[in-house]
């Protein structure tokens, strides 16, 4: 627990100093015709949490989690160069691909398509989480919730180490909840968004392959934001938009263009990021055709919704 707390300690500390400070404007997103924000604000929070996270992970569990940080720390690295310099979209992903290809080379999977296909989840991931940073609290209430729930599920499996560094990840993140959704003052980045998403998905593919949770379940905890995600993808696919280009046309965009207010728009999806959370371990200990009947039924419900806003927000 003093671990845990001198994280949360420090991280308030530091979100406090250089909010406080004036840095040079490459440290400042500038607003423009996408953004929700409308000053200068830091986007080094990235910086921030990582810069306690992984000291903190490396002294105490070395040998345990250093095949976990070191792709982390690659997809950082570009993501904190991206967040300054901005940098192509085929030097980003090149790097997340060796991160992602040395992170899934390490664990104890034979099948050569199986590898292949998690890799490519392991970019999807990072991107997704990427993606989904696009107004205030967002990605933060995404991490606090998904990762208690990993720590939750590793605690219950007497899988401590990875319970902690679940842990440490929430408290280190949860100061961002008050100085990014209330405040304003800082945003988490790319550096923080893109390493948080490949956190989430490779602590989710440890579970897995230390049989401690089946595949489907760190999918369901984060099944709210992977759907906007995947099916705005889709949909610009389909539309013949180029998927690359930044835009505005994920469904939390859609819903502030319809009139809801952002908090609420917030509130709603830290409602389905908890539910879905709530639903993954009341299911885990039924049936196999209880778990796969849920899960189907409430992505099909999440889908629903979906398609529903995209139709009222195409007749504006």
């Amino acid at each position: 627990m003093q671990l845990i707390f001198y994280s949360l300690l420090f991280s308030i500390l530091l979100i406090i100093f250089f909010t406080r400070v004036k840095l040079n404007k490459i440290f400042y997103d500038v607003p423009n015709q996408r953004s929700s924000h409308t000053k200068p604000t830091l986007k080094i929070g990235g910086v921030i949490i990582f810069s306690i996270f992984f000291p903190t992970i490396y002294n105490e569990y070395y040998s345990f989690s250093i095949n976990l940080l070191l792709p982390a720390f690659i997809i950082f690295i570009i993501s904190f160069l991206d967040d300054l310099f901005h940098v192509s979209n085929l030097i980003r992903f090149l790097f997340h691909l060796f991160a992602s290809i040395i992170f899934i080379s390490l664990l104890p999977i034979d099948n050569i398509f199986i590898s292949m296909f998690f890799v490519i989840s392991m970019i999807w991931i990072t991107n997704l989480y990427n993606f989904m940073d696009g107004i205030d609290g967002l990605s933060v209430s995404m991490t606090i919730v998904g990762f208690s729930s990993f720590a939750y599920i590793f605690y219950l499996k007497s899988a401590y180490d990875l319970s902690v560094i679940s842990s440490l990840l929430v408290f280190v993140v949860l100061p961002f909840f008050y100085f990014n959704f209330i405040k304003s003052k800082i945003f988490i980045g790319d550096s923080g968004a893109t390493t948080i998403g490949f956190l989430a998905g490779a602590l989710g593919l440890i579970g897995w392959t230390n049989e401690l949770f089946p595949i489907w379940f760190p999918i369901l905890i984060f099944v709210p934001f992977g759907a906007d995600a995947t099916l705005t993808l889709i949909l610009r696919l389909y539309e013949r938009k180029n998927p690359f280009q930044p835009h505005n046309e994920f469904f939390f965009h859609k819903l502030i263009f319809l009139g809801y207010p952002k908090n609420i728009v917030l509130y709603l999806y830290l409602f389905f990021m908890i539910l879905s959370s709530l639903l993954a371990f009341f299911i885990i200990k039924c049936s196999i055709e209880v778990i796969y009947f849920s899960f189907y039924l409430y992505l099909i419900l999440l889908l629903c919704i979906l398609v529903y806003i995209h139709v009222k927000w195409k007749k504006i």
